[in-house]
């Protein structure tokens, strides 16, 4: 079969943004690099060759051998596409014009087939600064389920599913309306999945984006996809089927998403499989094709998953939830992982399955996972290990991919290449720490010599391979670096100038008889969120409701011996809440709470060795719903005379709604200020300072409900009848 090559390196269609140590490209500028690729051998579903394992990701459609190249994989990946498009969702199709336009925070953006039009339209929030910023597309929600904090500098953009088409949780297939704005537009296309017309929608509103961009000062080179569950298999879909995305975040997908087709059947209807998905979603052709007979299918989500590459992805798992299907996904992101592998960007790649988390709320450990993804591929700081891959899931997965795996493909690299790769661009340096710079140096020719230069002047020549350099870290305030690369050809290289910061450290200096106390208030940007107010003395804790982590740690400089700690807080009225204590990253003890009744607890610790010492809480809860109000933090030498006034217990008469169940209408107390009500994803339904609030359009079931009042807040469960 002929494969056309040619225009896979055409640098001008290719942003040649460099993860970490790395010449493969990290995200493109057109929707499909491989559209002038040809299509592959798509034969009827009883003539594809039965595969019991996982296909191979590298070989050919056609069974004329395996690539070769990183070059090869734009058509290779431009195959699996065309296949999945064939199969199992529908081609995205073809439209003839879009307009696009921005004004009261709002995109609009309207394409046209013919005569008829489709208009999608998201309310956009814009950081502080010139920019440019980096863009987060969330599935039904500005950052889909994750926390809006990680992406703070970013430019956040809801993609409204039901703009194109609506959410049907019926698995008959008979969920679709002709009348949805997708089908509507293409009523041609009525057979072709939800996932396909999902797709297809937010890259129009990646066109859009490419239209406004300079109104609202956009990076389009660094743009995010997230969402969880059925808006996981939405942000997984619009990652593999649009090399604009520079990273998928794909939180606990599941069947149809991550999952495995063929590890899925072998599980069992326990578990989301190609019997009993959501055929919506998915042409129902589908399962005429290959129900028991996933051996059939030419691919399978392995490589859909792979389609991200070279790209950044990152998949979270959530094993308490049987119908996920977690064994499956894990196998599958295993199997996908030796792509990125192949290519050698390991740190691309990244996977959290654990469990002890509602659905949809993110554990601790992913949630540092998604912050180092973020940071790192949106943000631009090289300094984050990305390397993050683990799993509670105890189970064999070499033996679904030991066929094919531990391939590497053939990377192209320019001639001479220089790079400084620590500090990162606009990164900050603590100012008590040495400078350990480091660089990327590569050179088909070999090389010469290496000069480094801080803040114009030289630093270092002829430098040893790696090409490091350890220095005294230089004065707060700005500094910039670059480095000179010259190879044995004569030929030279500078590369681009990076501007870092030096900071001094935040260290409370505690001498003997004080006391630290950080009062905790309410952050604006994430509801259920405290954190000790931004003084000079400490970098300040954060406590998240139903999110199971905390934030910055506390550096502080006691006096050796045994310090009392103490502690000033409440759970919900529904759970138990546990912060465990950590000084020093060791873990000293645990905080228990029981009731909505504020209560002080105190742990006696032993501190010794070199200061400053790091303090840390970290909410570890086995159920997820626990929330931690901590009111504030203590630390004072143990049998100190000191007297302290804690905060009175909250009166739940004082903040409190009623009834409780209801199914018309709530009543709110006087003492509350404003209401906002969750669902179970955490998205918020409605806010308002109402008392009186009509439900009777929200489903039955159980919701979450925040009231605030005079600076304290408390969240209960509402159930609606």
């Amino acid at each position: 079969m002929k494969r056309i090559l040619s225009t896979i390196f055409a640098f001008a269609v290719i942003f040649m943004t460099m993860a970490q140590n790395s010449d493969v490209p990290f995200v493109y500028d057109v929707e499909n690099t491989g559209i002038d690729c040809p299509d592959p051998v798509l034969p009827s579903a009883n003539q594809c060759k039965t595969v019991s394992k996982l296909p191979d990701p590298f070989e050919w459609s056609d069974g004329s051998g395996r690539i070769e190249t990183f070059a090869d994989w734009t058509c290779r990946r431009n195959e699996i596409k065309r296949e999945i498009e064939h199969y199992e969702i529908g081609e995205k199709p073809k439209f003839d014009k879009l307009e696009a336009s921005y004004s009261g925070n709002t995109l609009t953006v309207k394409i046209y087939v013919g005569s008829n039009s489709l208009t999608l339209t998201s309310k956009i929030s814009i950081p502080s600064g010139n920019g440019p910023h980096p863009v987060v597309i969330g599935m039904d929600g500005n950052t889909g389920s994750m926390g809006s904090q990680y992406f703070s500098k970013c430019i956040q953009i809801p993609f409204t599913h039901s703009q194109i088409a609506e959410y049907n949780s019926g698995f008959g297939g008979n969920g679709k309306s002709r009348n949805d704005p997708f089908f509507k537009l293409y009523p041609n296309d009525f057979h072709k999945g939800d996932y396909c017309a999902w797709s297809w929608g937010i890259s129009r509103l990646i066109d859009g984006l490419e239209i406004i961009k300079d109104q609202i000062n956009a990076d389009l080179s660094h743009i995010a996809v997230t969402g969880c569950s059925y808006a996981g298999k939405m942000a997984l879909y619009a990652g593999a089927f649009d090399e604009r995305i520079a990273l998928t975040i794909a939180q606990e997908s599941g069947g149809g998403g991550v999952n495995s087709w063929r590890v899925s059947e072998k599980i069992g209807s326990s578990v989301e499989g190609i019997s009993n998905t959501n055929y919506d979603w998915f042409m129902s052709s589908f399962k005429t094709n290959f129900n028991g007979q996933t051996s059939k299918i030419p691919y399978d989500h392995h490589e859909l998953i792979a389609m991200i590459a070279p790209r950044a992805f990152l998949a979270f798992g959530n094993k308490g939830y049987e119908w996920l299907g977690d064994e499956s996904g894990y196998i599958s992101c295993q199997a996908a992982f030796e792509v990125w592998k192949a290519m050698g960007i390991e740190d691309r790649f990244g996977y959290v399955f654990d469990s002890g988390h509602e659905h949809c709320q993110a554990s601790s450990a992913q949630n540092s996972a998604a912050d180092k993804f973020i940071k790192k591929f949106l943000y631009g700081d090289d300094s984050q290990d990305t390397n993050v891959r683990s799993s509670i899931i105890n189970t064999d997965y070499q033996s679904w991919k030991d066929a094919w795996d531990d391939y590497e493909l053939t990377i192209e690299v320019a001639d001479l290449t220089a790079k400084i790769s620590y500090p990162s661009k606009n990164s900050e340096h603590y100012s008590d720490l040495p400078l350990n710079i480091t660089t990327a140096i590569k050179a088909k020719n070999g090389i010469e010599n290496v000069s480094l230069y801080l803040d114009g002047e030289l630093l270092s020549d002829n430098l040893s391979e790696p090409y490091n350099y350890e220095i005294t870290t230089p004065e707060l305030g700005e500094h910039t670096l670059y480095v000179v690369a010259k190879d044995k050809t004569g030929e030279t290289i500078t590369s681009d100038e990076i501007t870092f910061t030096v900071i001094e450290r935040k260290i409370f200096r505690m001498e003997k008889n004080t006391i630290l106390k950080i009062e905790a208030e309410e952050m604006p940007e994430q509801d259920g969120q405290y954190v000790g107010p931004y003084e000079e003395n400490f970098d300040g804790i954060a406590y998240y409701a139903n999110k199971d982590m905390t934030a910055a740690p506390v550096f502080f400089a006691p006096e050796e011996g045994t310090f009392i700690i103490t502690l000033t807080g409440c759970a919900d009225a529904s759970a138990t809440a546990n912060l465990s204590l950590y000084i020093d990253d060791e873990k000293v003890g645990t905080y228990t709470w029981n009731s909505n009744t504020t209560k002080e607890i105190s742990k006696e610790v032993e501190i010794s060795g070199n200061n400053p010492h790091t303090l840390k809480l970290m909410m570890e809860t086995d159920n997820g719903q626990s929330d931690a109000f901590v009111d504030y933090l203590t630390i004072m030498e143990k049998d100190a005379d000191i007297n302290t006034t804690f905060l009175s217990s909250i009166d739940s008469d004082e903040i409190n709604f009623y009834p409780n169940p209801a199914s018309e209408e709530i009543f709110i107390t006087d003492g509350v200020t404003k209401v906002k009500l969750f669902d179970t994803t955490g998205r918020i339904l409605l806010e308002t300072s109402e008392k009186r609030i009509n439900i009777s359009n929200f489903d039955p079931g159980i919701y979450t409900i925040q009231l605030n009042s005079n600076n304290k807040l408390i969240l209960k469960h509402l159930i609606i009848r």
